[in-house]
């Protein structure tokens, strides 16, 4: 079981937050644009603390997220103005900390945009060379990009407009009966989120959660994954590779109502060659969503879907903000950690608004909680009851989950981001 072992009020409301080995990093929102960057430490009193070290130097505006490269190697950051910074950890192990070190501003390595400035985008890691990037815009396209240079390797290729880019808003605004008939045409879906998981035939899974209750689920196979990856040392740098449909395998699957948004995705960690492919999906009716999904041969399809409840009805309104799993070397055991807000009222609470503007009559009506699930086997059965190990003041942003499986972070608008240990 998890408890809440240390807090700090930092200076700004927290976006997001990301673990490297022992490094924590905590973005900011609004126009401070730097990293907190510290370090999982042991105090005198023998007890785990956050130690801050330095700042990560970035520009054009606040993080709104951070994710590390499965090598624990690289972390990318996507600005709220859409622009994508990426920083390497030995930068940061080089810092003599002995020194007064926490004004030292490691530069960035990697500093680009992808399709206009001043789009939302999400990003992550497809593996430790390239990530992936998705824009928020009905008719975005997925882009392959070069971890490295910033360099642009591939995209997909819409079946209606096969120059698809980030700003092609053709289909803002459909309709159910219309969207049941574009159903399998990717132009149609406005993504929010995302998340990756290697198979274990050395491809890819990426889950892509919509603002109208669906999610996307792709498989990449190594061999297209290699491909793309040819062109990161290619001296060609205008013509990406066009994917499609016959090198990208996709499903879509409506999850929930179509008023309802998916606000984080989570992959199930797999123990062994037999488990079931497993996307958990947070949502705004305050729902977390165990996804099984089977693969035959050229065909997708999600097997079924497992509802979980975080509230007991006091609370009308509410959103699964983040999701993580934890889980500890050589166990079998994990724990789903889920950042819930709730409220009372149908009005939703405002994303990017300073905690003093609330006041303590509608604070007393919202939940902001941590909330961890424990777990073993393949199946529900071994599902227990959800519990809370944490409250916030204000919306909680992020939350995740370090490597080793001993600790849990979670950031807010209240200021404060929190350290769990085991």
């Amino acid at each position: 079981m998890f408890f809440n072992t240390y807090e700090e009020l930092c200076e700004a409301p927290l976006a997001s937050v990301t673990t490297i080995h022992d490094y924590v990093f905590a973005s900011f929102i609004g126009d401070d644009s730097k990293i907190k960057v510290y370090k999982i430490d042991i105090s005198e009193a023998d007890k785990t603390i956050l130690k801050h070290i330095c700042y990560l130097e970035s520009k054009h505006g606040g993080l709104t997220r951070l994710v590390s490269s499965p090598n624990k190697m690289n972390i990318l950051g996507v600005t709220c103005y859409g622009w994508i910074y990426g920083w390497n950890i030995n930068d940061i192990k080089e810092i003599n900390y002995s020194n007064n070190s926490i004004n030292i501003l490691p530069k960035p390595r990697l500093c680009c945009t992808i399709g206009h400035p001043g789009e939302s985008i999400c990003i992550d890691f497809l593996n430790n060379n390239i990530f992936i990037v998705a824009g928020i815009n009905p008719g975005s396209s997925i882009i392959f990009v070069s971890v490295e240079t910033g360099k642009v390797l591939a995209r997909n290729i819409s079946q209606t407009d096969e120059t698809s880019s980030l700003a092609w808003p053709v289909y803002y605004s459909v309709e159910e009966k219309d969207r049941k008939h574009l159903k399998q045409e990717l132009a149609i879906y406005s993504f929010t989120t995302i998340a990756v998981e290697l198979s274990l035939s050395g491809g890819c899974w990426i889950a892509l959660g919509d603002s109208n209750g669906f999610i996307v689920i792709f498989y990449i196979a190594s061999s297209v994954i290699s491909r793309i990856e040819e062109r990161i040392y290619s001296e060609d740098f205008k013509n990406e590779i066009l994917l499609s449909n016959n090198d990208i395998l996709w499903v879509s699957h409506q999850i929930c109502e179509l008023c309802t948004e998916i606000r984080s995705l989570c992959w199930r960690p797999r123990t062994q060659s037999q488990q079931s492919l497993c996307l958990v999906c947070g949502t705004t009716d305050s729902l977390i969503r165990y996804c099984f999904i089977e693969s035959d041969r050229k065909i997708l399809s999600i097997k079924r879907v497992n509802l979980v409840k975080t509230t007991d009805g006091t609370f009308s309104n509410g959103e699964i903000r983040s999701l993580a799993f934890s889980q500890l070397e050589n166990d079998k055991s994990q724990t789903l950690i889920a950042a819930c807000n709730m409220f009372s009222s149908s009005k939703k609470h405002p994303l990017f608004i300073s905690s003093d503007k609330i006041s303590r009559r509608n604070q007393s009506f919202c939940s902001f909680k941590v909330y961890t699930q424990d777990y073993q086997g393949n199946n529900s059965s071994g599902i227990i009851p959800i519990y809370s190990i944490g409250t916030h003041q204000d919306l909680i942003t992020c939350i995740c989950a370090s490597s080793c499986g001993k600790y849990i972070l979670s950031v807010s608008i209240d200021k404060v981001i929190r350290l769990y240990s085991r």
